[in-house]
């Protein structure tokens, strides 16, 4: 059986310095600098097209500075997720631009719901999205967190996160999917990583170099266009959901998306995508893909 990591990212300065470096830091004076950072980083990402790094770190956050921002966050960035290091002081922010990548995330969530639904009651997930559920190190959030209804838990076996890999090696969860979009080609990417067994590289096992860990690993990627879906199907794997075996008598199983149901899902966020941003996306034919 493999064994947990030895826990890098229990250390605070794991955050920090794995997928973060030259990420620049901003030191926290108050409401209004907050927001501008903060608009001007969703402005440099919308819509649409990853041109930069979505994360902004800010220092010399107090608990009591902590408890303002999430104001400022209710108010105005609901669903902004963040992670606050106590010991640092200092707040992880991840900005995202807005509706188009709520509808992504969410719409794929009623997908994801539907085909559970059809296994029965005891399949069903609860969507931690609005919660703060605890980290090892203090409170974070993700674009969508689920759990299984019937584990009382505030960490998500499986979440969906919109963005770029540079935040994978920080996740300790079965499941992830990452979602990114292309203006262009109006294409979603997805790609599927799980915690995956990473054998010793050493030929003896001692405790320093003890057997096979868990690490983030990346097993599947599909590119999914209106025009079909490259990599299809997307399999989920129940067992690594519900942290069981499926009953396969009851018509649980793990839960596969065709082709078609995933051409169906990206032409109803680009259709929706014309509506919210029609000087945009009307105007903007897809670019075909490189063979």
């Amino acid at each position: 059986m493999a064994a947990m990591p030895d826990k890098p990212w229990a250390n605070e300065d794991f955050y920090l310095k794995k997928g973060l470096e030259g990420i620049e830091h901003h030191k926290f004076t108050n409401g209004k600098s907050f927001t501008s950072v903060i608009e001007s980083r969703i402005r440099e990402l919308s819509p649409g097209d990853w041109k930069v790094r979505q994360y902004v770190v800010f220092d010399s956050v107090s608990e009591r500075n902590l408890a303002y921002i999430e104001r400022i966050r209710d108010h105005h960035y609901k669903h902004l997720p963040f992670m606050y290091l106590p010991d640092k002081d200092t707040l992880i922010v991840k900005t995202t631009p807005g509706m188009l990548h709520c509808l992504v995330v969410d719409d794929f969530t009623v997908l994801l719901r539907e085909k559970l639904a059809q296994m029965g009651p005891d399949c069903n997930l609860a969507n931690l999205r609005t919660a703060t559920f605890k980290g090892i190190l203090g409170p974070k959030k993700a674009d969508i967190a689920l759990v299984p209804r019937v584990m009382e838990t505030d960490w998500p076996t499986v979440v969906f996160e919109c963005g770029i890999e540079e935040s994978l090696e920080r996740l300790t969860v079965n499941t992830v999917l990452l979602f990114s979009i292309s203006k262009t080609e109006r294409k979603i990417h997805l790609e599927q990583w799980e915690l995956a067994p990473v054998p010793n590289p050493y030929p003896r096992v001692t405790r320093a170099h003890p057997g096979p860990t868990l690490s983030p690993t990346r097993v599947h990627q599909v590119d999914v266009l209106t025009t079909g879906a490259n990599g299809a199907p997307l399999t989920l794997s129940f067992q690594k959901i519900f942290l069981r075996r499926p009953d396969k008598n009851r018509g649980e199983g793990d839960i596969v998306f065709t082709e078609q149901e995933l051409q169906s899902y990206a032409t109803s966020i680009w259709d929706c995508a014309c509506a919210i941003y029609p000087k945009i996306y009307q105007n903007t034919p897809p670019k075909k893909q490189s063979e």
